[in-house]
């Protein structure tokens, strides 16, 4: 992915499939940002292990990222728009 300045990177992100995630998807891939396991982020959102790992290939497959550490790179460079992205989506409707 190209480098992009923050706001460029924060309207690329918001054109891109990843507003199609759902709240719990979203959960897990700001987890994956922090580079939390799956272990931990099991026990952070108090699910299953296997569900972990379903949901992070879903993840993957929304966002069209293949390969086994792909979704980890992803998260990681774009991890302050992901968080932005994520209070402009749900936050709003969370508080209402």
């Amino acid at each position: 992915m190209p480098d992009f300045t923050e706001s460029e990177e924060n309207a690329s992100l918001s054109d891109s499939p990843v507003t199609e995630l759902t709240f719990r998807e979203w959960e897990v891939l700001l987890l994956i940002s922090e580079d939390r396991g799956n272990k931990d982020i099991a026990v952070i959102t108090s699910l299953k292990i296997e569900s972990i790992r379903s949901m992070r290939n879903r993840i993957g497959d929304k966002l069209m990222l293949k390969g086994h550490n792909t979704l980890a790179q992803f998260a990681r460079q774009h991890r302050r728009a992901l968080r932005q992205l994520f209070q402009v989506l749900f936050l709003p409707r969370r508080c209402q």
